[in-house]
């Protein structure tokens, strides 16, 4: 089976969509008689890594997308070539002679908090419309988002394949010990309005008699004047560093000595970083929010990420509960012990078969 699979998201510094697409194609690479890959990608990202061959048009990805789809010329398989199923891994699919996409969803963002995306997210919400229209399947990271596609975009539930993500093993090897624990709290993830910063803040505002710091990892991302807001204000001794993106092995060395990894997310299509946290042996603060409750099920302190007094009552449990942290760490890591990339991968070439067929 021949299948188009967009890379774009592997030619930048790779974030949450981006080790998704890396992850899943290391995986169905690596399947006996599994599909054949020819990768294609819209944009001006950075050279394509020397392993990869990417088939690919070079000018800016925005103009290309929107272009593409208000004249539907030339048909995408110029740019894919013959394939029996074209996945776009980031919301996009080009403009198909046969309907034969297999799209990625990966959240609804852009169409239930348009108020939390950039202008250039926001236009997803006429564009992602056109591209269900020629999809066969869509893949979704979670029932919680597959059911919001056939609420809100009335896409049929049964051409949805719900593919959860896995743990990545550059993160958390397989067979590592525990965490140890060292005096901070953790949060991962791209600077950006829903992942809810300044309320974190606000909460570490009375925690400071713990002795816990605040280590703030990821890209810088948009609308940070609340993450800058709430540093300028914090007293009682708290210290917030910022640490920019990280590599995985440095985000493996700087989760390993977490106390407690917090996530007070207003909304998540899936959450592969609080995941990853339980995996490895950090207790996890995350917010009762979007997918994160299906995804993480009992093992976190869950907060009300719009209480920030609920983030910070979960925060002090999550430290001085003794019994409570030993158990949620022994759920956390039962949890992510079953979330495989070789299974997301399982379930993603079911869609491909499904879209190849009709």
């Amino acid at each position: 089976m021949r299948v188009a699979y967009d890379a774009a998201p592997l030619l930048n510094p790779l974030t949450g969509v981006g080790h998704y697409a890396a992850e899943l194609y290391r995986e169905l690479s690596a399947v006996d008689g599994g599909p054949q890959l020819r990768l294609f990608a819209v944009g001006r990202q950075r050279s394509a890594p020397p392993e990869l061959t990417v088939r690919r048009v070079m000018v800016p990805a925005r103009a290309a997308v929107a272009g593409w789809e208000v004249a539907r010329f030339p048909p995408g398989e110029w740019l894919v070539g013959r394939a029996d199923a074209v996945h776009g891994t980031n919301f996009w699919v080009p403009p198909l002679q046969r309907a034969n996409g297999v799209v990625t969803i990966h959240d609804l963002t852009f169409l239930l908090h348009p108020e939390w995306c950039t202008p250039a997210v926001r236009r997803y919400r006429w564009i992602v419309p056109k591209v269900l229209g020629r999809s066969a399947v869509v893949v979704t990271p979670s029932e919680t988002i597959a059911e919001q596609v056939t609420a809100e975009l009335s896409f049929p539930r049964e051409r949805i394949v719900v593919t959860p993500e896995g743990v990545r093993e550059a993160v958390v090897p397989a067979g590592a010990a525990p965490a140890a624990g060292g005096d901070y709290a953790l949060f991962v993830g791209a600077r950006e309005p829903r992942k809810n910063l300044g309320r974190l803040l606000a909460a570490f505002k009375g925690l400071g008699d713990l002795g816990l710091d605040l280590v703030i990892a990821g890209p810088a991302g948009w609308g940070e004047s609340d993450l800058h807001e709430g540093v300028n204000t914090l007293a009682g001794g708290v210290r917030v560093t910022v640490t920019g993106y990280l590599t995985d092995a440095a985000l493996a060395a700087t989760l390993r000595s977490a106390q407690v990894f917090v996530f007070p997310s207003l909304y998540e299509g899936f959450g592969l970083p609080p995941l990853e946290a339980m995996a490895a042996g950090v207790p996890v603060v995350a917010a009762r929010a979007g997918s994160l409750p299906e995804v993480l099920g009992d093992a976190p302190f869950w907060c009300d990420p719009l209480d920030a007094s609920s983030i910070g009552e979960a925060i002090r449990r999550s430290v001085t509960d003794g019994e409570a942290r030993a158990v949620a760490i022994e759920r956390g890591r039962a949890r992510a012990a079953g979330y495989r990339w070789s299974e997301t991968a399982r379930l993603t070439i079911e869609a491909y078969r499904r879209a190849a067929t009709g």
